[in-house]
């Protein structure tokens, strides 16, 4: 049986997943995976990270380190490093990938609260992505970090 902080977590994991696959959807409905360009409906996509998750909490819900991706990158290829290096090189900079590998090295402990308030305010951030989309603004559009 789950406890109520790993409940937590995982609420706050799906409202991030969703908002940045939401966000990334260039015309509303679709959406490309970073590693490899195969373009599905952005439920279709999975959001991955750049370092892993299993790294550590400090960089699971660091949004310059997620991204959306295909299940054959994400799962099957173990998020495509290969292609997603040069993917964060070119969108963020060698900066923003030495700041997610020192950020890696850090011991974050999260409290179910802390869970709880993530996925309030990704839960936010898709509803007013929800309502741009509906004000007719097409393109990846920017969420703001939590």
């Amino acid at each position: 049986m789950k406890s109520a902080k790993q409940k937590a977590k995982e609420k706050a994991w799906s409202a991030l997943s969703k908002a940045v696959r939401y966000a990334h959807a260039y015309d509303g409905d679709n959406c490309k995976c970073v590693t490899c360009s195969t373009v599905k409906h952005w439920k279709e996509l999975q959001a991955g990270h750049f370092i892993p998750k299993a790294q550590g909490n400090s960089v699971y819900f660091e949004l310059h380190n997620v991204h959306p991706q295909c299940y054959r990158c994400n799962i099957n290829l173990g998020s495509n490093g290969a292609e997603y290096y040069p993917y964060m090189l070119r969108t963020y900079g060698q900066g923003m990938i030495d700041r997610l590998k020192e950020k890696q090295q850090m011991i974050v402990t999260f409290r179910e609260g802390d869970f709880n308030e993530i996925a309030k305010h990704y839960k936010e951030e898709f509803e007013r992505i929800e309502q741009m989309r509906k004000d007719g603004h097409a393109g990846i559009i920017d969420l703001i970090a939590y």
